[in-house]
């Protein structure tokens, strides 16, 4: 389950149909409600022709509980797949919300939990059908969202549809001194400082990500769900492992990357005691703010760790004084720098020293 400040996102189940055909009835024709609840239901059930489709539901909540949208995905129907830049894509197939939800960003964390979704079960791209009868509503929403406008299909009654497709694989480049950088274990360990808003928190992420493809062994511990489909986007074909409880920590052995979205000690600290911590692993602890001084001091006993997040949070902070490396994307402390671009930082160490950039 995803939460959000407002929202709750869930699987969708039986109990949930009668408030998912009150969200369809609002954009769809009593006709055509019908014909969805069907596929709702086998989706449910897990019936056979669902499986094959591997179609998905899911519900949008209030945070009183209330269902106010339906979000769904499966494999692309053939006329939509042909629009596709990738082998292995899948159909965004539904998105509907209670009219009075619409314009408050409850669509854009749907869609962002559907892609974290799609991504974990080794999907590389979204395709979206959308008839025209939407354009006014649905269409801006897409070409927003940096879905591509592919080709359009015909459908009934000299009726069409719209197309688009958003690849989910992303390779941004790190550059420092105008060429490209590639991050190395001797930078750490390494403390990445930024506020809200200011590109500290993709750079981390893309930091990370450029580790992984060296083939090194990545832990990466975030008080927030939010960067775990950026790093899903990043990271290729590595073996991955998303830690929703402690029953999964038993499986991260044998995982290139380890991903925890959660404040909770007893997790992170089973987690380090799982894995064999060696030169070849690397620690990412993302909002660093949000973490209690115990998992820190955990976290001082190894060299290869990246500590990120906003640090004028954190009283009496000793970690950010002690890192080999240190960027800044906002000031610090004695550190002050000038204002800089989103995505654009400077970094200082005993080895290396200037502007760093992230070019997406």
């Amino acid at each position: 389950m995803h939460h959000d400040s407002k929202i709750k996102i869930s699987s969708a189940k039986i109990s949930d149909l009668k408030n998912i055909k009150s969200v369809l009835g609002y954009w769809l024709t009593a006709e055509e409600v019908e014909h969805y609840l069907p596929y709702i239901k086998n989706s449910i059930y897990g019936e056979k022709m669902a499986i094959q489709y591997d179609s998905h539901y899911f519900v949008i909540s209030s945070d009183k509980n209330k269902i106010i949208g339906v979000i769904g995905y499966r494999k692309p129907i053939p006329k939509v797949k042909k629009y596709a830049c990738t082998k292995n894509p899948v159909e965004l197939n539904m998105l509907y919300l209670r009219p009075n939800w619409r314009g408050k960003g409850v669509g854009r964390h749907g869609l962002a939990y559907l892609e974290e979704q799609v991504l974990i079960k080794g999907y590389g791209e979204i395709l979206v059908r959308s008839a025209d009868r939407f354009k006014d509503t649905a269409w801006g929403f897409y070409d927003h969202h940096d879905f591509k406008r592919m080709g359009k299909i015909k459908e009934e009654k000299k009726n069409y549809s719209q197309v688009w497709s958003r690849v989910l694989v992303a390779d941004d480049d790190i550059i420092f001194a105008n060429k490209k950088f590639i991050p190395k274990i001797d930078l750490l360990p390494c403390a990445i400082n930024g506020t809200a808003g200011v590109g500290a928190s993709l750079f981390t992420v893309v930091f990370c990500a450029k580790l992984v493809k060296q083939n090194y062994k990545l832990i990466f511990i975030s008080a927030y769900p939010m960067a775990r489909p950026e790093l899903l986007k990043r990271i290729g074909t590595k073996k991955f492992i998303v830690i929703n409880g402690e029953k999964d920590v038993e499986k991260v052995k044998s995982q290139s990357v380890i991903i925890y979205s959660g404040t909770n000690s007893q997790i992170v600290k089973k987690i380090i005691q799982q894995v064999n911590i060696n030169n070849r692993s690397v620690i990412c602890l993302k909002n660093i703010e949000e973490y209690p001084q115990s998992i820190l001091n955990i976290l001082a006993k190894y060299k290869n760790v990246i500590y990120s997040g906003d640090f004028t949070k954190i009283k009496k902070d000793k970690i950010f004084s002690s890192t080999e490396t240190k960027i800044f994307f906002s000031g610090y402390a004695g550190y002050k720098i000038s204002q800089l671009k989103k995505y654009v930082g400077f970094m200082t160490g005993k080895k290396i020293t200037g502007e760093i950039k992230l070019y997406k």
